[in-house]
């Protein structure tokens, strides 16, 4: 990715509860053979706020995929994933793509709320995975008629 001159980002940053970024910007490049200052569009500036859980398998199930998705408590988690998304509590969700974990991001701010379902979901119940749960300040965001 390459950035140009008018948007650098700064990492303002790292605490227990949130990481934020901050877009700062430069001065309008002006065309020197018009004259003329040459607006340039700048991201979307947001202050909203979303809560991610971290599931990380714990030391016996770790590294092993395949034995996660043969745990008996598998088809369960899956339908809570699927129950929790269609029922607005989660936006999104998923494994990372070397299947060592999962992140998932809820719809709502609200850390106790959150926890409550992670608590109750199946495979931490069967002590396949630990959570973390972390606030996310989103302070730079592409426009949404832009996606």
């Amino acid at each position: 990715m390459k950035f140009r001159s008018s948007a650098l980002l700064i990492w303002l940053g790292l605490s227990a509860s949130s990481l934020a970024c901050r877009a700062v910007t430069s001065p309008p490049a002006v065309d020197a053979d018009a004259a003329e200052v040459v607006a340039r569009e700048e991201p979307q500036s947001t202050e909203r706020t979303v809560l991610l859980a971290f599931l990380e398998p714990l030391p016996a199930w770790s590294g092993d995929a395949q034995k996660i998705l043969a745990h008996p408590a598998f088809p369960e988690h899956a339908a809570y994933m699927e129950e929790l998304a269609a029922d607005g509590v989660l936006e999104r969700g998923g494994p990372f793509s070397d299947l060592s974990g999962a992140l998932l991001e809820f719809a709502s701010d609200d850390p106790g709320e959150a926890r409550r379902f992670l608590d109750e979901e199946p495979l931490h119940v069967a002590g396949v995975f630990s959570y973390t749960l972390r606030s996310w300040s989103i302070a730079v965001e592409r426009p949404r008629d832009a996606r």
